[in-house]
């Protein structure tokens, strides 16, 4: 399959959809990508693969590529995102390893306006981490490398 494949495939079944390709095997060819193509896509989106299918996900969550800042990035672990709320909810943050498997995860409130967090993640192992992130009916995946 070509990379455009295989993130459409990845995208129907994380929206639900049906797929002749198993969720293991879409993940697989996700990670394998991340690790081989170095730097991302070029622009804004550098560091990030990105996604030809449509941004409206099914369960009514959006994709939004600058929904929130995520750095240093590479970094050691210690993790800041900011972002803006438009109201007053929660933030959720997945963070998956190369097999696709969540090694940390946090639901917290957040408040109308500027939010700012810190994470410690110095405890997971070096290399390429997914984060995938849902603030306010939105949703941002970043690759992030935890690197010392």
């Amino acid at each position: 399959m070509t990379v455009t494949q295989v993130l459409n495939e990845a995208n129907k079944k994380l929206g639900g959809c049906s797929s002749p390709y198993l969720t293991s095997a879409c993940s697989t060819a996700v990670w394998n990508i991340l690790r081989a193509w170095a730097g991302g896509a070029q622009g804004s989106t550098a560091g990030m693969l990105t996604c030809p299918a449509p941004p409206k996900m099914a369960s009514g969550t959006f994709v939004n590529e600058n929904l929130a800042t995520v750095y240093p990035n590479p970094g050691d672990g210690i993790l800041n995102i900011s972002w803006n709320a438009s109201q007053s909810g929660k933030i959720r943050m997945a963070i998956y390893d190369y097999v696709g498997s969540i090694v940390f995860l946090i639901e917290e409130p957040v408040f109308e306006g500027r939010n700012n967090r810190q994470y410690n993640l110095t405890q997971l192992a070096n290399g390429v981490y997914l984060i995938d992130l849902q603030i306010d009916g939105m949703r941002q995946s970043v690759k992030f490398i935890k690197d010392k």
